[in-house]
């Protein structure tokens, strides 16, 4: 589709894995965004997001049929490290520019810009030590996804001078969803953690539930950190502090990539990383002692030991993520509301 008089046709494809439900939550403020910044130059995008039903590469035989001039990619296959990646690099040689949010391939030929998961995640363990936490488990996403590595090793920098034993953690994998975030908060419980860092806010908002499912209260037992600041997520009870994506400074830049890339121009191949903001609001408090467990000494005890996985998850500790090689592209910051 395009406006009277423009002669291109330009397509968003949403290549969102449904698996990778941390990005649906903040899809909506994406495309909204993309969509103004496109409509500025004079296109209009044609939105694909993927289902069970209809995959991605389903919607890239449909786009290349009615002659797309370029694609932008939201957290799709790129991200799953366990899938075969070369339609994208087909599409390169095909000639069709493209640009990559969240998620990085090194060998591709295309611009990729994202969220600097580990940077945010080390920041939301650091608020939590602040407060006293040292019991500070991870409820993350599942471990094929780049952007839930990268997470994980922000986890593991912020709480690497807590442990007893070097590369100890409490890391749970789930999927991307409230009952996948109640299930692994469940173990993680189990374990006496007084603060979790929840790999998106519907993981956090069900990491919630388990904790009132104890007898629990959040925060004044256990502190609570989500991914994404999804709409309504003040008016959450508590109000949910959680990460804050640069949504509009990522989505803008990408628009930009990609009319460089259209009209001859190249965009440097290396990955273009956005700080994020941690928003603090209800959910985390001071570290308070839980006198039911015979085990909670203190706030300072060291963290014990590894914790097992969920049954469909696997415990999935990894190391700095991808061979990132810019810096960040937005201020660092925590916000109080």
């Amino acid at each position: 589709m395009h406006l009277p008089g423009v002669d291109c046709d330009l397509d968003v494809v949403a290549g969102l894995d449904p698996s990778a439900g941390s990005e649906r939550t903040v899809f909506p403020m994406y495309v909204q965004t993309i969509e103004g910044a496109l409509a500025a130059r004079g296109y209009t995008p044609v939105l694909c997001s993927t289902t069970p039903a209809v995959l991605e590469n389903e919607y890239i035989d449909v786009l290349l049929e009615r002659g797309v001039d370029g694609l932008i990619f939201i957290c799709g296959r790129h991200a799953n490290t366990e899938v075969d990646h070369g339609r994208y690099h087909d599409l390169r040689a095909m000639g069709i520019p493209l640009v990559c949010i969240n998620g990085w391939l090194p060998d591709l030929d295309a611009p990729f810009l994202s969220v600097d998961d580990v940077d945010v995640t080390r920041m939301a363990v650091d608020h939590l030590i602040d407060l006293g936490h040292v019991r500070i488990g991870a409820v993350m996403g599942p471990s094929r996804y780049s952007t839930t590595r990268r997470k994980i090793a922000g986890y593991e920098l912020g709480t690497r001078d807590l442990a007893q034993m070097p590369g100890t953690e409490l890391v749970v994998n789930s999927v991307f969803s409230g009952e996948g975030g109640n299930a692994a908060m469940q173990v993680l419980l189990d374990r006496d953690v007084t603060a979790v860092v929840c790999g998106s806010d519907l993981m956090a908002l069900g990491a919630i539930r388990a904790v009132r499912g104890h007898g629990l209260e959040v925060p004044d037992d256990v502190s609570v950190i989500g991914y994404d600041d999804s709409p309504m997520l003040s008016f959450t009870d508590p109000p949910l502090t959680t990460v804050q994506q640069d949504v509009s400074g990522i989505s803008r830049q990408a628009v930009e990539a990609l009319m460089d890339e259209m009209s001859g121009g190249q965009q440097p191949r290396h990955e273009l990383l956005f700080s994020a903001q941690l928003v603090v609001r209800g959910s985390t408090g001071p570290c308070h002692v839980r006198p039911t467990r015979p085990r909670d000494q203190d706030c300072g005890s060291a963290v014990q030991g590894l914790v097992s996985p969920l049954p469909s998850g696997v415990v999935d500790p990894f190391g700095p993520g991808n061979g990132v090689s810019s810096a960040g592209a937005a201020s660092r910051s925590a916000l109080l509301t």
